[in-house]
Protein backbone atom coordinates (compact mmCIF):
# COMPACT_ATOMS: atom_id res chain seq x y z
CA UNK A 1 0.00 0.00 0.00
CA UNK A 2 1.36 3.23 -0.92
CA UNK A 3 1.27 6.05 1.96
CA UNK A 4 -0.95 8.45 1.06
CA UNK A 5 -1.72 12.28 2.20
CA UNK A 6 -3.67 12.00 5.45
CA UNK A 7 -6.68 14.57 3.77
CA UNK A 8 -7.34 11.59 0.99
CA UNK A 9 -7.10 9.02 2.66
CA UNK A 10 -8.90 9.87 5.33
CA UNK A 11 -11.69 10.84 2.82
CA UNK A 12 -11.14 7.39 0.87
CA UNK A 13 -11.43 5.46 4.27
CA UNK A 14 -14.60 7.36 5.31
CA UNK A 15 -16.27 7.34 2.10
CA UNK A 16 -15.42 3.40 2.01
CA UNK A 17 -16.96 2.96 5.63
CA UNK A 18 -19.92 4.39 4.69
CA UNK A 19 -20.57 3.23 1.29
CA UNK A 20 -19.46 -0.67 2.97
CA UNK A 21 -22.40 0.11 5.85
CA UNK A 22 -24.51 0.95 3.11
CA UNK A 23 -24.00 -1.75 0.36
CA UNK A 24 -21.99 -4.59 2.58
CA UNK A 25 -18.83 -5.25 1.38
CA UNK A 26 -19.93 -7.58 -1.65
CA UNK A 27 -22.77 -5.06 -2.54
CA UNK A 28 -19.37 -2.36 -2.92
CA UNK A 29 -17.36 -1.77 -5.50
CA UNK A 30 -14.26 0.34 -5.63
CA UNK A 31 -16.02 2.09 -8.76
CA UNK A 32 -18.63 2.96 -6.72
CA UNK A 33 -16.27 4.85 -3.52
CA UNK A 34 -13.99 5.69 -6.23
CA UNK A 35 -17.16 7.91 -7.72
CA UNK A 36 -18.42 8.87 -3.75
CA UNK A 37 -14.92 10.58 -3.54
CA UNK A 38 -14.73 12.39 -6.22
CA UNK A 39 -11.64 10.33 -7.33
CA UNK A 40 -10.67 7.77 -10.33
CA UNK A 41 -10.90 4.24 -10.35
CA UNK A 42 -7.33 4.02 -11.13
CA UNK A 43 -6.57 6.73 -8.49
CA UNK A 44 -7.97 4.77 -5.71
CA UNK A 45 -6.42 1.67 -6.77
CA UNK A 46 -3.58 4.10 -6.55
CA UNK A 47 -4.15 4.46 -3.03
CA UNK A 48 -5.47 0.64 -2.32
CA UNK A 49 -4.47 -2.03 -4.07
CA UNK A 50 -7.85 -3.95 -4.26
CA UNK A 51 -11.44 -3.66 -2.14
CA UNK A 52 -10.02 -6.44 0.27
CA UNK A 53 -6.89 -3.99 1.37
CA UNK A 54 -9.39 -1.00 1.65
CA UNK A 55 -11.62 -3.03 3.81
CA UNK A 56 -8.43 -4.07 6.23
CA UNK A 57 -7.88 -0.29 6.13
CA UNK A 58 -11.16 0.65 7.09
CA UNK A 59 -11.48 -2.07 9.96
CA UNK A 60 -7.84 -0.88 11.07
CA UNK A 61 -9.38 2.55 11.36
CA UNK A 62 -12.30 1.76 13.25
CA UNK A 63 -10.13 -0.68 15.87
CA UNK A 64 -7.06 1.84 16.70
CA UNK A 65 -10.32 4.57 16.91
CA UNK A 66 -12.59 2.20 19.32
CA UNK A 67 -9.06 1.67 21.18
CA UNK A 68 -8.43 4.81 22.20
CA UNK A 69 -11.99 5.73 22.92
CA UNK A 70 -12.43 2.98 25.31
CA UNK A 71 -9.25 2.23 26.92
CA UNK A 72 -10.28 -1.45 27.60
CA UNK A 73 -7.09 -1.75 29.40
CA UNK A 74 -8.63 0.59 32.08
CA UNK A 75 -12.08 -1.51 32.59
CA UNK A 76 -12.53 -2.60 36.48
CA UNK A 77 -15.62 -4.16 37.91
CA UNK A 78 -16.24 -0.19 39.12
CA UNK A 79 -16.33 1.66 35.80
CA UNK A 80 -17.41 -1.22 33.84
CA UNK A 81 -20.91 -0.36 33.41
CA UNK A 82 -20.19 3.17 32.76
CA UNK A 83 -18.03 1.99 29.58
CA UNK A 84 -20.48 -0.23 28.24
CA UNK A 85 -23.14 2.66 28.49
CA UNK A 86 -20.66 4.71 26.55
CA UNK A 87 -19.46 2.42 24.11
CA UNK A 88 -23.15 2.43 23.14
CA UNK A 89 -24.10 6.00 23.48
CA UNK A 90 -20.78 6.13 21.08
CA UNK A 91 -22.51 3.50 18.40
CA UNK A 92 -25.69 5.72 18.36
CA UNK A 93 -24.16 8.70 17.77
CA UNK A 94 -21.96 7.25 14.77
CA UNK A 95 -24.86 4.61 12.82
CA UNK A 96 -22.38 4.00 9.83
CA UNK A 97 -19.84 2.05 12.64
CA UNK A 98 -22.93 0.25 14.10
CA UNK A 99 -24.21 -0.59 10.26
CA UNK A 100 -20.56 -1.47 8.93
CA UNK A 101 -19.92 -3.70 12.18
CA UNK A 102 -23.79 -5.30 11.72
CA UNK A 103 -23.32 -5.93 7.69
CA UNK A 104 -19.59 -7.97 7.86
CA UNK A 105 -20.70 -9.32 10.95
CA UNK A 106 -23.29 -11.21 9.16
CA UNK A 107 -21.31 -11.10 5.79
CA UNK A 108 -17.73 -12.37 7.38
CA UNK A 109 -19.67 -15.73 8.70
CA UNK A 110 -18.75 -16.94 5.44
CA UNK A 111 -15.40 -18.67 5.69
CA UNK A 112 -14.32 -16.91 2.23
CA UNK A 113 -15.18 -13.11 3.45
CA UNK A 114 -12.20 -11.13 3.75
CA UNK A 115 -13.25 -9.79 6.92
CA UNK A 116 -14.26 -13.26 8.35
CA UNK A 117 -10.41 -13.61 10.61
CA UNK A 118 -10.86 -9.69 11.97
CA UNK A 119 -14.69 -10.48 12.41
CA UNK A 120 -13.83 -13.84 14.65
CA UNK A 121 -10.73 -11.91 16.55
CA UNK A 122 -12.88 -9.15 17.14
CA UNK A 123 -15.39 -11.07 19.27
CA UNK A 124 -12.85 -13.25 20.79
CA UNK A 125 -10.71 -10.54 22.16
CA UNK A 126 -13.99 -8.56 23.09
CA UNK A 127 -14.82 -11.29 24.91
CA UNK A 128 -11.71 -11.53 26.52
CA UNK A 129 -11.60 -8.06 27.58
CA UNK A 130 -15.52 -8.17 28.91
CA UNK A 131 -14.73 -10.07 31.26
CA UNK A 132 -13.27 -7.62 33.28
CA UNK A 133 -16.49 -5.99 34.09
CA UNK A 134 -18.10 -9.02 35.27
CA UNK A 135 -15.02 -10.35 38.31
CA UNK A 136 -16.13 -9.14 41.41
CA UNK A 137 -19.56 -9.84 40.64
CA UNK A 138 -19.93 -13.42 42.58
CA UNK A 139 -20.03 -15.15 39.55
CA UNK A 140 -18.04 -18.38 38.22
CA UNK A 141 -15.77 -18.47 35.32
CA UNK A 142 -18.29 -20.90 33.56
CA UNK A 143 -20.63 -18.05 34.71
CA UNK A 144 -19.08 -15.16 33.73
CA UNK A 145 -18.27 -16.59 30.10
CA UNK A 146 -21.87 -17.42 29.73
CA UNK A 147 -22.71 -13.58 30.72
CA UNK A 148 -20.44 -12.11 28.47
CA UNK A 149 -21.62 -14.41 25.54
CA UNK A 150 -24.94 -13.07 26.14
CA UNK A 151 -24.44 -9.74 27.27
CA UNK A 152 -22.56 -9.54 23.64
CA UNK A 153 -25.23 -11.21 21.85
CA UNK A 154 -27.79 -8.64 23.42
CA UNK A 155 -26.08 -6.04 22.28
CA UNK A 156 -25.43 -6.79 18.87
CA UNK A 157 -29.73 -7.86 18.60
CA UNK A 158 -30.19 -4.44 20.23
CA UNK A 159 -27.77 -2.81 17.17
CA UNK A 160 -29.75 -4.35 14.53
CA UNK A 161 -32.92 -3.90 16.54
CA UNK A 162 -32.10 0.30 16.71
CA UNK A 163 -30.63 0.11 13.23
CA UNK A 164 -34.43 -0.69 11.82
CA UNK A 165 -36.28 1.07 14.32
CA UNK A 166 -34.09 3.87 16.02
CA UNK A 167 -37.30 5.80 17.32
CA UNK A 168 -38.44 2.73 19.32
CA UNK A 169 -35.33 1.05 21.05
CA UNK A 170 -33.49 3.13 22.89
CA UNK A 171 -30.01 1.06 23.35
CA UNK A 172 -28.46 2.86 26.26
CA UNK A 173 -31.46 2.73 28.43
CA UNK A 174 -31.79 -1.00 27.87
CA UNK A 175 -28.05 -1.45 28.65
CA UNK A 176 -28.83 -0.02 31.50
CA UNK A 177 -32.00 -1.52 32.49
CA UNK A 178 -29.76 -4.99 31.96
CA UNK A 179 -27.21 -3.94 34.46
CA UNK A 180 -28.93 -2.72 37.01
CA UNK A 181 -31.25 -6.55 36.84
CA UNK A 182 -27.37 -7.86 36.86
CA UNK A 183 -26.88 -6.47 39.93
CA UNK A 184 -29.76 -7.50 41.37
CA UNK A 185 -29.38 -11.01 41.01
CA UNK A 186 -25.09 -10.37 42.12
CA UNK A 187 -26.79 -9.41 45.31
Amino acid sequence: MTTTAPSTRDRILDTALRVFAKTGYYGTSLRDIAAECNLTHPALLYHFGNKADLLAAVLERRDTLDLERMQFADITADNADQMLVDLVLHNVSVPGLAQLHTQLAAEATDPEHPAHAWVVNRYRALHERSKQAFIGRGMSEEQVDAEVTLMIAMIDGLQVQWLLDPERVDMAALITHYLARLADRAH
